[in-house]
């Protein structure tokens, strides 16, 4: 078949015919509408003017490296773009709609937490992994209700279902969590009895004594006294209450815990009493040890102990091998040789000249360095540091001998603090008639 043209199409010219082409592919285009990869539901919308919480939108494109989703949303022309822990992702439309349908009863439902590192953990059990701890007054959006009620050391609630700010999904326990709808911005009544809030306050809440944050906040933590295993510790199967310092190992077994007025608590069974102040944030326990009454403070912690410790241990590496930098033997004409290794150990020979007064007899010349002391801010500046050479052998509180050191050219100098100017592992004074040590390196 031959095609003809005609006199009008020979007038268009080939210029129009392509501007023809190209108009008819975007209309083609627009009429086919952008392709989808999935529909998605908004779990929590970042702004509820631009799309609701709870809406199923079509969804466009993923981003693996924001972490976000590009969606439609009805009332803009332009697509949005959403981090992806905001929106569940389903294949296809009827899945989404689905899940739509189930999440309507939570669509409004927000949380805050009333106190803070309350634990968000990833199984609703509270011996589960912790994977975040929520703030004081911290927000989170319920995407589940736990319908299962739980007991949790004495604590009655429900495991539910969280998504926090930062998109960490997991289970929080509702004993702490104030809820309230969004949508009108009401709080959620709550069932709970003032007294119960209290003795549930008290056994959730970490006790520790009160020195370890005065530790973390001086940033002179003693590890002799900061230890996963000090604090109070109270359980209600069994009942029992643990205490354990430096100075006090004790354990009372009670029958019952109930609060009573004033912030304080009845223990039957036990000779104790426990009180604690209105912030909740310190706690006094008062008990009789050897026909002698004592009181000891104990503080509600929520740092982690372990981590801190960590730190610490890593702080006292790098000061030993910068130490180690300028050199391992060192040399003195007076008071002998000493070798230090990259494993904290040391070698003394030759140190006669400081038993008695600074050591005892039957130390050993061997032993290992501790960078555990600080400096008081009254000489502060004065030294490069301080350490501890803790001796094999001897008695205790004779097999030590603590310096602060100061380099000088080719050398250091150590000069010696008595074990009574030091308290709570700071230095706080020099000696009157101080003990210097001058050592070359090798």
């Amino acid at each position: 078949m031959v095609l003809k043209t005609t006199p009008e199409y020979d007038e268009i010219g080939p210029m129009k015919v392509k501007a023809c082409f190209v108009l008819l592919l975007t209309l083609l285009s627009f009429g086919c509408g952008r392709r989808t990869i999935g529909y998605g539901v908004v779990l929590w919308s970042p702004e509820e003017q631009a799309v609701s919480t709870g809406a199923m939108v079509p969804v466009y494109e993923e981003s693996r490296i924001k972490k976000t989703y590009i969606i439609g949303v009805p009332t803009q022309k332009a697509p949005y773009e959403i981090p992806a822990s905001r929106v569940q992702v389903f294949r296809s439309r009827k899945e989404a709609e689905a899940f739509a349908s189930q999440f309507e009863s939570v669509r409004y439902l927000f949380a805050i937490s009333e106190r803070r590192a309350l634990p968000i953990r990833e199984k609703p059990d509270r011996l589960s992994k912790q994977v975040y701890r929520l703030r004081q007054d911290e927000l989170i959006k319920i995407l589940q209700l736990g319908t299962e009620p739980s007991d949790e050391n004495g604590l009655k609630g429900h495991w539910h279902k969280v998504l926090a700010e930062d998109g960490t999904v997991g289970y929080c326990f509702d004993y702490y969590l104030t809820l309230y709808d969004g949508k009108s911005n009401t709080k959620v009544a709550s069932t709970r009895d003032p007294s119960e809030e209290r003795i549930a306050l008290l056994l959730s809440t970490t006790w520790r004594p009160a020195y370890f944050q005065t530790m973390v906040s001086s940033r002179r933590i003693d590890l002799d006294r900061f230890k996963p295993e000090y604090g109070l510790f109270i359980t209600l199967d069994p009942p029992l209450i643990r205490l354990q310092t430096p100075e006090v190992q004790k354990e009372f077994s009670f029958t019952t815990l109930s609060a009573t007025s004033g912030n304080r608590f009845l223990i039957e069974g036990a000779n104790i009493s426990l009180a604690m102040d209105s912030s909740a944030k310190n706690l006094t326990i008062t008990f009789q040890d050897r026909n002698e009454q004592k009181t000891l403070q104990f503080i509600a912690f929520s740092g982690d102990v372990e981590d801190i410790i960590q730190k610490e241990k890593e702080r006292r590496e790098k000061l030993l091998t910068s130490f180690l930098e300028k050199g391992q033997i060192l040399r003195s004409s007076g008071f002998g040789e000493i070798t230090l290794r990259s494993d904290g150990t040391f070698q003394w020979t030759d140190f006669d000249r400081l038993i008695p007064n600074v050591l005892g007899s039957g130390v050993r010349g061997t032993g290992r360095i501790e960078f555990s002391t600080f400096q008081d801010r009254s000489i502060q500046g004065e030294y490069d540091g301080s350490l501890t050479f803790l001796f094999d052998g001897g008695t205790t509180g004779k097999n030590r001998a603590t310096f602060l050191y100061k380099f000088t050219d080719g050398g250091v100098r150590f000069l010696h603090i008595p074990q009574a100017n030091i308290r709570e592992n700071t230095i706080q004074r020099l000696s009157t008639t101080p003990l210097i040590l001058f050592f070359t390196f090798q």
